[in-house]
């Protein structure tokens, strides 16, 4: 089950900065080899694996990794931890390898399937392999044991799964007539309804899967022609709706569960995209690479890391968004911005700034499209502690929808811009 963590962020712009550097940096991952997926524990621990039995291990934030001795040579593709110490990795073979010491030390566990494991989700434990009979196993003892229930299509796999609670989980793959496959249950895994669709018309395959609720599903694809698609269902995965993109999409992640507002998905050549909507709409990020990203994974909404090609591994803690460091205006220095609450459940906020001299002020919000929907303060503003509270209606009057803003405020030559959250 996801963990519910708020992060906001400061960025500093300068109006005649026109460079934009990537919110994503790459970090040295000691290995050349594919890394398929990526796990954060917490603010500091985090796995990854990929081919001949990488297990890639951080403790400080995804700075540096080390690798563990596995002892193992076959593909690894999937992660899933039960708490800070106990998780698993699964891949070629039917193979699953448990740890019990943080990552340090992994051993073999039968899973009851010979079959690749593609995805792991643990809550009751899931376990999706891929080829053969698309087997699902599952574990309600902490992953010490395995067995199969459910087999018996013949397809590409289920290289996406996620449980939400003990009870409601889903899995994501491909049937045998190429088209996406959902799967959901709602007794922990010993049951399962299946559901089939099209691409808009177009065959192709489900890649990753993530639901932020048991209605809320967000499915990251592969199309038959070589495009990529993002497919997003409001109903538990019955009727599905999707938007097509020019690469092949590997991994999607929301981080927030009941938020629905705030995603990630990645691809080939270094694509990485990002909803403020959930799903309505996707923004294309800068990224410094331009090999296929295979697996993603967000601790908070701003905290994430990629895996890919050539053991590439990047890093953002600006939810992918690049920050210009400026000069500080005199006037004003950026960490005396203050807004709050943040998040807001109606958009009300107070907004507290310090000023060095007598200035022009002008405060505003923001969409995340670039429209400004509120301008808040105008004019002359004296020295010192200036404070201002808004209502959290736009302009013409209308109260925030749900989502994610910008405040910004401009003294002299400087911008600073704030990022807060409306929940409803």
């Amino acid at each position: 089950m996801k963990t519910f963590a708020i992060s906001a962020i400061l960025l500093v712009a300068s109006d005649a900065a026109n460079a934009q550097p990537s919110g994503w940096i790459q970090k040295p991952s000691g290995t050349s080899r594919t890394l398929h997926g990526v796990l954060l524990v917490d603010q500091q621990t985090g796995y990854a694996v990929g081919d001949s039995g990488t297990v890639l291990r951080t403790t400080d934030g995804g700075e540096s990794w080390n690798a563990a001795a596995t002892g193992r040579s076959e593909n690894l593709y999937a992660l899933a931890f039960v708490d800070t110490d106990t998780g698993f990795a699964g891949g070629e073979g039917g193979l699953i390898l448990r740890t019990t010491n943080k990552g340090i030390d992994w051993f073999q566990i039968p899973s009851g399937t010979t079959e690749r494991i593609l995805s792991l989700a643990y809550s009751v434990g899931i376990a999706v392999g891929g080829g053969g009979s698309q087997s699902i196993v599952r574990s309600t003892d902490r992953g010490r044991s395995w067995s199969v229930v459910q087999s018996g299509f013949f397809g590409g796999g289920f290289p996406g799964a996620v449980m939400l609670s003990n009870d409601i989980g889903f899995v994501g793959g491909e049937n045998s007539i190429f088209q996406p496959l959902v799967g959901q249950t709602t007794d922990g895994g010993a049951n399962w309804t299946f559901t089939a669709f099209y691409l808009n018309g177009n065959e192709g395959s489900i890649r990753c899967l993530d639901f932020t609720d048991q209605f809320h599903g967000y499915a990251a694809c592969a199309v038959w022609n070589g495009q990529g698609a993002i497919s997003t269902s409001t109903d538990g995965g019955i009727q599905w709706t999707t938007q097509l993109f020019s690469q092949p999409l590997n991994g999607i992640d929301f981080p927030v569960s009941n938020a629905s507002l705030v995603g990630y998905a990645a691809g080939s050549s270094g694509v990485v995209l990002k909803t403020y909507d959930a799903g309505m709409s996707w923004l294309a990020q800068l990224t410094p690479v331009t090999s296929s990203l295979r697996g993603l994974h967000f601790f908070d909404f701003d905290f994430g890391l990629c895996v890919g090609d050539n053991g590439t591994i990047l890093k953002t803690t600006t939810g992918g968004e690049p920050g210009t460091s400026v000069m500080v205006h005199p006037k004003v220095t950026a960490a005396e911005l203050m807004q709050y609450p943040n998040p807001s459940r109606t958009g009300a906020s107070s907004f507290q700034f310090r000023l060095r001299s007598p200035s022009n002020v002008r405060l505003e919000i923001y969409s995340v499209l670039g429209a400004r929907i509120a301008t808040l303060l105008d004019g002359q503003r004296p020295e010192g502690i200036s404070t201002h509270t808004w209502n959290g209606t736009t302009d013409s009057g209308q109260p925030l929808s749900a989502g994610v803003y910008f405040t910004l405020l401009r003294v002299g030559g400087e911008r600073q811009i704030r990022k807060f959250l409306v929940t409803k």
